[in-house]
């Protein structure tokens, strides 16, 4: 009966012992986070490999659709996803563990394409390929367009962009070229259009995350922050550290 109670007040006095461990879910979303051969990849998948290294945690992430991704975070307890980006309609759904880097969102078009993709007025009327629960999927169809063409993953769009089947693609500004392999599209068979906003990508989580899991990442990061190590990260993906 002894031990009985012993273990019991464990239980209650040290529950940073039994603190949450996060699983985590990703899509292809490079320069962010990706898949290749040799394993994943990314600015964001690197910060979260390296944070979840100094706590001597896992880090596997799962590879999955975009629209699935969000939807096993929303639904489930101790889940994270990487990139997830900032927006007033997703405050709160989430719990917002990371804020690791910000990106413009644009429009998209191939270089000797005669479409005017300069404003958000002169593409009103343009087939625009967006993935399907995005930052530029939910702000197009506020700001009025109704010419969108869904897609699951990016490189969809970007081998529907390749065969004319949409006219311009809106996407973060650094993931603009890179789908040369997949695709066949380079950086420099694009040009850039309209900025429809700043995104805020983020480490985010289920809105249930303990707030003793998420101060354990945010201390972490801040470390990452004064030691060098996520600017280094920052600086080999070409993105702009945060301050």
């Amino acid at each position: 009966m002894q031990k009985l109670v012993t273990f019991l007040i464990l239980i209650i006095t040290t529950p940073l012992a039994f603190a949450e461990e996060l699983k985590f879910v990703s899509v292809d979303f490079p320069p962010y986070s990706f898949q290749t051969p040799s394993g994943g990849k990314g600015a964001m998948y690197e910060v979260v490999q390296e944070i979840a290294k100094r706590l001597g945690q896992s880090a596997e992430i799962d590879f999955i659709p975009w629209a699935r991704a969000r939807f096993k975070v929303e639904n489930n307890k101790g889940i994270a996803i990487i990139p997830l980006a900032r927006t007033p309609d997703r405050e709160e759904k989430y719990t917002w563990v990371i804020h690791i880097l910000d990106d413009p969102y644009v429009l998209v078009t191939l270089k000797n394409s005669k479409v005017d993709i300069t404003t958000l007025t002169t593409s009103k009327n343009l087939k625009i390929g967006v993935l399907t629960g995005s930052v530029g999927d939910t702000l197009l169809k506020k700001l009025g367009f109704t010419n969108l063409e869904q897609a699951s993953t990016d490189i969809q769009n970007v081998k529907k962009l390749k065969l004319g089947r949409i006219d311009a693609w809106a996407t973060a500004y650094s993931c603009r070229g890179q789908y040369k392999k997949e695709a066949d599209l380079d950086l420099n068979e694009v040009r850039t259009g309209a900025e429809l906003t700043i995104v805020h990508e983020y480490l985010g989580a289920s809105k249930s995350l303990d707030q003793t899991v998420v101060k354990k990442w945010q201390n972490e990061f801040n470390k990452m922050k004064k030691d060098g190590s996520y600017l280094a990260i920052m600086k080999k993906y070409n993105q702009k550290p945060l301050p």
